[in-house]
Formats: C-alpha cells, sequence, structure tokens
C-alpha cells in the first residue's frame, strides 16, 4: 500500500492532491481520508437585499408601544441599495420601555477553529426627519446588534454590543460600519462563542425614558449585512466531492462523515491508475459548495499492484521450461519485486500459477530458498504468496513441476498396407509418428494443435507439421515419403510438441523420438584392369558413391587384400575417390586380384571380390618400324620390315601378334624371328589424284608381355597421266561439228586407262561418244560468233593423276561460191522501170 500526504491543499484555489504509481505498477484501489479540514471566512450571513427578504431568516418583535415601529423591504429603483428597514414614528403616545428588534437566524454546524477571528460587517443610513431624533435620544435608551448561541441541550450564550452612538450619525448617509464595541475582527473565545450552534444575530432600537418627544419619522436602513467565521465543517456540509482528473477517472465522488468529530472523513475509489517509466503522477481536484476558503490535510492510501511479468534468464518476459521424454516438466521464471518507499506499508507478492503446478524453489535476491515461508505453492493452488516478513528487493527465482502432457508417441514404417513400429529407414520408405496427449486440465483440449519437427542429422528443419488434437488426446501426424533428394543419411530427431495455448501457454508437453535412414552404396574400380612389370609403382584406385542420389561417399572406410597376401586401408583422395600405393617387388610373372570392403555409417556396406585385375608382365614389348615416311604409288602395293623386341633387353621375340589400322587389304608374314613383312594395298588410293600422307598405327602383343603400339606415316603418289587428243588447235566454221579423239594414258607404261572420269567445260554445246581408245567428243559451234574458244577437258581415276587438257577451236565464216548468171549480150528493160538481176549463193 503505497501513503500520500497532500497537506494544506487550498481547494479554493484548485490545488490537486497527487499519487505516483511506480514503473510497471497499477493502482486498484485508492482510500483518503481527511484529517484537517478549515474553512476560513465562510460566509453564514451575507444578505444584500437585492433579491428582496428571506422572511424565513428574518423576523421582528416588537415590545411597549408597537405601534411606534415598522419593519419592511426599500427597494431602490435606482437598481442598488435594496435594505431592510426599521421606521420610527412620533405618534404622541409614550415611549418608555419600547424595543423593537430585526433577528437573522442561521444554523452553523461547525467547529470554530480556536482563536482565529469572526468578521462582521453591515452597513447604515438613518434618515431623520428632524435632528431630534439624534441630539434628543434618552440616556439609557439601547441601541445595540445582538448575538445569541443556542447549543444542543438548551443551553445559549447572549451578547449585545452598542452601535454608533446616534449623535454621531449624519443624516441620510450611508456608513460602514462594524460594532462599535466589538473590536474588528474578533475573537469568539473573549465573549464564549462557541460551534456548533443556532446562531441569532440582532439589531435592536428601543427608547427607556418616556420623555422622548422626537418630531417626526426615522428610518433606519441596514444593508450588506455580512457574518464570515473560521470553522472546522463535516465534509457532508460542505458537500465535499473528489474527481479523478484522468480523462476517463471518476468525477464528484462525495466523501463520507466520520461521525466522530468535525472535519473527518473518507472515501474510497476503485479503478486503475497505471505507472510509467520514473513514476507517474496521478491527480485529484476537491470541490466544495462553502463560501469560505477551504484548506484541508488528507492522506491517500492506494492499493498497487505491480504489473511487472516474470522473465526469462536471458531477460525475455515469460517464463522458461526444460521437458524431456518420461519426465515432468520443470518452469523457471524470475521475478523482480522492487519495493518503493511510497509503498512498503502492508507489502505481499502475489504470483498466478496453474493448479497444477507445484513450486519447488522460491530462492530471494540472495539465493536463499524460501519454500518453507511461501503460501500455495503445492498443486490446487493457483496463486503464490511471497509475504512481506521475508520480501526482499531483487529479482526470485521461481522453480515449479507441472505434468509432460504427452504421456506417449511411436514412430511407424509402412509394410505393405501395415504400419509396424520401427526407427530404421531407407529411400523411398513412408513414415508416420502418433502421439497421446493428457486430457487432465485440458477443458477444450480439441481446439489445441500439436506440432512435429523433424531435423536432419545436421540439425537443420526436414520438416513441420501441425496437426489437430482430438477430444480423447490423440494426434496422428501425416504420412512423409523418405525420398532421395529429401532425405540424406543418419540419424533423424523428431520433436512432438504441445501446448494449451499460442500465448501465455502454461501447460506443455514434449517427446522426441530418434530414427535412422540409411543410403544404397555402390563400389567401382577407377581403373579395373593393370598390366605392370614385377617392382614397377602401382597405383589401385576404388570409388565409392550413394546410389541414391548418385554423389561421392567420403571419409568411409576402405579395406583391400589381394591374391598375393597383401592388405591395407585406402586413403581419401576427394570426390568418393579412395587409393593405395601397391609394392609389385616380389611378385612374379602371372594374374593376381584385389577385393575390398567399403563401410560408412548409415550406408549400404558392400564388399567386391576380384575387382581389381593385376597381370604382371616378363617386359614389355618394343616395336622397331621405319622412321622415315614410307613412299607408293597407287593402285599398287607398299611393303615394308617391322622388327619385335624386349623394350629392355632388345632381343627379337618370338611369336607376336601383329595388327594395323590399315583401310586396304594388308597382309602380314611372320619370318619367325621377330621380325614381320607387311604388304598393304593402294588399290583406289589416293582418292583425290593428288599426293595423299596416311598415318598407320601397328600393334604388336603377345601374352605376358603385354602389346605395344607405334605409329608409321606412308606418302601415296598417283599414277602419272596424261590425255591425248587428235588436235589441240582445229578450225571450223560457224553451225559445223568438230569431233576431238581423246585417251586418257598412264604417262610411264602408256597404257589407255579404261573408265575413267571427265568432265568438258564448252562455250556451245557437245556431245561425248564412247570409243575403244578412250572417248570422241563433238564440239558443236552452233550460235558463236566468229571468233576464238577453249574446251577445257579434265580426266580422273582414283589412283591416278588427274589430267587436264584444253583444245582451241577457231571459228570462221561459210565458205561460199558465186557462180556468173548468163545474161547473153544484152539485158533489156523499160525506161522509168526497175529492173531485177537475181544471184544464188550456194555453200
Amino acid at each position: 500500500t503505497g501513503h500520500f500526504l497532500n497537506y494544506g491543499l487550498n481547494i479554493t484555489n484548485n490545488e490537486n492532491a497527487s499519487i505516483i504509481i511506480p514503473n510497471e505498477w497499477e493502482g486498484e484501489e485508492v482510500l483518503i481520508n481527511t484529517t484537517n479540514i478549515y474553512e476560513y471566512n465562510g460566509v453564514f450571513m451575507n444578505e444584500s437585499f437585492d433579491n428582496g427578504i428571506d422572511y424565513n431568516k428574518w423576523t421582528n418583535s416588537t415590545t411597549g408601544n408597537p405601534n411606534k415601529f415598522t419593519v419592511g423591504y426599500y427597494n431602490n429603483t435606482s437598481g442598488y441599495d435594496d435594505s431592510i428597514y426599521m421606521q420610527l414614528d412620533e405618534d404622541g403616545g409614550n415611549w418608555q420601555n419600547t424595543y423593537s428588534i430585526i433577528n437573522y437566524s442561521v444554523p452553523i454546524p461547525r467547529k470554530k477553529i480556536p482563536y482565529q477571528n469572526w468578521y462582521f460587517t453591515y452597513s447604515v443610513k438613518w434618515e431623520m426627519s428632524d435632528d431630534s431624533w439624534r441630539v434628543a435620544y434618552p440616556p439609557g435608551s439601547k441601541y445595540v446588534v445582538g448575538f445569541v448561541f443556542s447549543f444542543a441541550g438548551g443551553s445559549t450564550v447572549s451578547r449585545e454590543f452598542n452601535l454608533v452612538r446616534p449623535v454621531d450619525i449624519v443624516n441620510n448617509t450611508w456608513y460602514t460600519e462594524t460594532l462599535s464595541e466589538l473590536i474588528f475582527p474578533f475573537t469568539p473565545e473573549f465573549y464564549g462563542f462557541d460551534l456548533p450552534a443556532n446562531v441569532s444575530i440582532y439589531f435592536s432600537y428601543g427608547v427607556k425614558d418616556s420623555a422622548f418627544n422626537p418630531v417626526g419619522s426615522l428610518k433606519i436602513f441596514y444593508d450588506n449585512i455580512s457574518f464570515l467565521i473560521q470553522s472546522i465543517p463535516r465534509l457532508t456540509d460542505i458537500n465535499l466531492t473528489l474527481s479523478d482528473n484522468d480523462v476517463s477517472g471518476l468525477k464528484d465522488q462525495p466523501f463520507t462523515d466520520y461521525l466522530t468529530d468535525f472535519g473527518l472523513g473518507y472515501l474510497s475509489l476503485d479503478g486503475s491508475w497505471l505507472g510509467s517509466s520514473g513514476g507517474e503522477t496521478h491527480e485529484f481536484s476537491f470541490s466544495s459548495n462553502s463560501t469560505g476558503i477551504i484548506i484541508l490535510d488528507s492522506e491517500f492510501f492506494v492499493n498497487a499492484t505491480s504489473l511487472t511479468e516474470t522473465t526469462t534468464n536471458l531477460g525475455f518476459t515469460g517464463s522458461e521450461f526444460l521437458v524431456q521424454n518420461g519426465t515432468k516438466t520443470t518452469w523457471t521464471m524470475y521475478a523482480p519485486i522492487s519495493i518503493p518507499g511510497t509503498y512498503s506499508d502492508n507489502f505481499y507478492f502475489n504470483l498466478s500459477k496453474p493448479i497444477n503446478w507445484n513450486v519447488t524453489q522460491a530462492l530471494n535476491p540472495y539465493e536463499a530458498d524460501k519454500i518453507n515461508e511461501i503460501l500455495g505453492a503445492g498443486y490446487g493452488n493457483s496463486t503464490l504468496v511471497i509475504p512481506e516478513g521475508i520480501i526482499n528487493s531483487g529479482v526470485w527465482k521461481i522453480v515449479a513441476e507441472a505434468p509432460n502432457y504427452i504421456s506417449e508417441s511411436n514412430l511407424y514404417k509402412k509394410n505393405g498396407i501395415n504400419w509396424e513400429i520401427n526407427n530404421i529407414f531407407k529411400n523411398l520408405d513412408k513414415l508416420k509418428i502418433n502421439s497421446t496427449i493428457l486430457t487432465e486440465f485440458i477443458p477444450n483440449i480439441a481446439q489445441t494443435k500439436a506440432s512435429l519437427e523433424i531435423f536432419y542429422p545436421n540439425g537443420t528443419l526436414f520438416y513441420a507439421e501441425n496437426a489437430s488434437v482430438s477430444a480423447s488426446g490423440e494426434v496422428e501426424f501425416s504420412e512423409i515419403v523418405l525420398g532421395a533428394n529429401n532425405a540424406s543419411v543418419g540419424k533423424y530427431i523428431a520433436n512432438i510438441k504441445w501446448n494449451d495455448f499460442d500465448s501465455n501457454m502454461s501447460q506443455v508437453g514434449f517427446y522426441s523420438i530418434e530414427f535412422t535412414v540409411f543410403h544404397q552404396s555402390n563400389l567401382t574400380a577407377v581403373t579395373s584392369y593393370f598390366e605392370e612389370l614385377a617392382g614397377d609403382p602401382l597405383l589401385i584406385k576404388v570409388k565409392f558413391v550413394d546410389s541414391d542420389l548418385n554423389t561421392s561417399i567420403p571419409f568411409a572406410t576402405i579395406t583391400y587384400n589381394s591374391t598375393f597376401a597383401s592388405f591395407g586401408t585406402m586413403a581419401y583422395q576427394g570426390l568418393g575417390v579412395y587409393f593405395s600405393e601397391i609394392d609389385t617387388n616380389s611378385l612374379g610373372l602371372g594374374d593376381y586380384y584385389f577385393s575390398f570392403n567399403a563401410s560408412k555409417s548409415y550406408y549400404q556396406n558392400q564388399t567386391s571380390i576380384n575387382l581389381i585385375h593385376l597381370k604382371i608382365l616378363g617386359q614389355p614389348l618394343a616395336l622397331e618400324v621405319p622412321n622415315t615416311a614410307i613412299d607408293g604409288i597407287g593402285n599398287d602395293y607398299i611393303s615394308f620390315h617391322v622388327n619385335v623386341t624386349g623394350s629392355i633387353s632388345g632381343v627379337m621375340i618370338l611369336n607376336a601378334t601383329l595388327s594395323t589400322n590399315w583401310q586396304n587389304p594388308y597382309t602380314v608374314k611372320d619370318h619367325d624371328n621377330g621380325t614381320f613383312t607387311l604388304n598393304f594395298s593402294t588399290w583406289n588410293l589416293p582418292t583425290q589424284g593428288i599426293i595423299e600422307t596416311y598415318t598407320v598405327s601397328i600393334n604388336a602383343n603377345k601374352t605376358n608381355y603385354g602389346e605395344v603400339t607405334s605409329f608409321i606415316a606412308m606418302i601415296i603418289y598417283p599414277i602419272q597421266t596424261i590425255i591425248n587428243v587428235n588436235s589441240s588447235v582445229t578450225y571450223a566454221q560457224i553451225n559445223e561439228i568438230v569431233d576431238i579423239k581423246l585417251n586418257y594414258t598412264s604417262e610411264e607404261s602408256g597404257l589407255k586407262i579404261q573408265e575413267f572420269n571427265y568432265s568438258i567445260v564448252w562455250s556451245s554445246l557437245f556431245n561425248v561418244i564412247p570409243d575403244d581408245d578412250g572417248i570422241i567428243i563433238q564440239l558443236n559451234t552452233i550460235n558463236l560468233s566468229i571468233d576464238t574458244y577453249t574446251a577445257i577437258i579434265k580426266a580422273e581415276k582414283v589412283g591416278y593423276e588427274t589430267a587436264f587438257k584444253t583444245i582451241t577451236v577457231i571459228v570462221d565464216y561459210i565458205d561460199i561460191e558465186i557462180t556468173t548468171i548468163n545474161f547473153q549480150d544484152s539485158v533489156e528493160t523499160i525506161t522509168g522501170k526497175p529492173s531485177v538481176i537475181a544471184i544464188k549463193l550456194t555453200e
């Protein structure tokens, strides 16, 4: 509870009371006590008569001759100086012992403030028709103001005070006067005045001597009469109320009096007053209907609750929990407790908790366990209470245990149409997880969900799903297919989680299942066959791959053994390749084999028998071939010798086998001494009629010696040829056909080449006629002009040189003969008419 003193507040000047709410606190109830309240200059009489006379308060009485006095209300038409008056009339009657009183009565339910001044003021005017009213006023007469205090129980205190002497009054003049015999202001204790009381205030005019004989009349006007006192009221008497100045705060809430004494009261407010960083000030204002100045002392008691939430060890809002398979849930939270100085009374700490939590530790900021001194720690309690007597400011550590709400989870593998409990899987297997949630204390469990997270062996997320919970607490997650591309090898962890609410959870469950994924593998030789000499270095290599993913398997354990008792473990090269160096010094001629075993966690184990074949040779072969190019003629044969020897000894090796990649027919003759004669046909070579070069591989092999390959170069020349024609220059007339007889002949032998290919370039038409010696070309000069023309002839055949020939043809005019016509002796003609002589041209 916070305690705030708000003393000496002048609520008439709108001075406010205030409380302070610390950061992360909420005020929920404010109790206000007024310990002192003072009303200064409280107006209990303020008569200006502007609105007439209140006859409930003003009364009049006369003793003696009532005809002498009249009391009335003066309404000044000018709008001011309205007043009450007492009129005295001289009627010739007796004045002796005639008195008149104008009385004002008011209850004052107050307690006086000791030795504080009171104020009584008024304005008076005498309106006399004759000066005798003031000059002849008889001694012993009474012109006074009186006070009568009537107390509960019937006792009274009365005092009268003489007013201004009539002889000193100027006619028809207003005077603002105080009591002539009463010091202004006056202290009530001097006269026995006390409160509470019913108070009567009166003005009295009386004549004692019957010899008083004034002339005419006298009006005494009274105005602006006020009576101000300093007192202690009850709160309800001044209608004291309180308003919360917050926009949404309660307004005009009335106080209740403590009936034991004046000035004491109380008020209770319920609401929400929030704190902020550095403390939040909330102000309250008072109001009353008092006519004076209200000064009060008040005490505000604020019942506040800390709004601080628990935190985790890292300072995040909330609590943290730890739960494992088959264990209870351990909740740990840290509660910062701060006791502000103004809230040190009636302080206690409540921590809300689920009823199925059992608090096992409550460590104060000094790490002392107060579990045996707190209240409500066990099951069935929803509030943990740390009593005021043991509270220390600082951070408290609270540890509680609660049920693990996932009672069971099972992992299944599909076998045909059946699901079987299993935890070992391979590519394309199907798995599913089912769980059971406890339903105790969970009224709406069907509205909750359980989550599944499966993690790869490297800790990254493989699969996640949220599934609904049935009313009976059963959860069935979806079927999962382990594909080659989404399920790497190794040990997977499946975590099943459940909680009652997505936020502000207080009931949780956890279950963890491990399962293993294996992949198929494959082991192959990088090189499966070797031919080596004894003592030669040998490096064998194998490749180990994941056949599901077609990726290499690194850092496996691969061992080997051999048929010659060599064994060991291979080293990793990279990209799935493993190697080992083999010592062949002790090996004789023959065949040897290596077998292997490959293993790695989560992969299929592989054993390969006789995977690598090693043949130990006596010595390698060497092949001696011509080291310069071999020349040959097309359509013929090329012969050359090669020798097969040992590459180390240089000795001829018998009984080797030779082969070659020559494209034409060839023969190999073994001379049984390591020498071989090879005869290559050049039929239909070269193919283009020009010199062509060929590279030919020669391969020699022999059991236990291996094989050797060498290369030779062959240059094949075409057979030299010429084109023979009957004429290389000829003449022809227009439209004449020229016959050219042509044969294609071997230049060296002179033999004519049959079935050769030819082409002719000519400017006009031509025709080719086969001939026993070659061909006859008929060149036609039709459509040619008189000029010299060239015919180009090409002849070719595979194996022969391509030959060219040009024929020059000179085209001339057609020969003609003119025959003279015999006109005999003369030709007769008629003058003036044309004569026609005809000439006939013939070839």
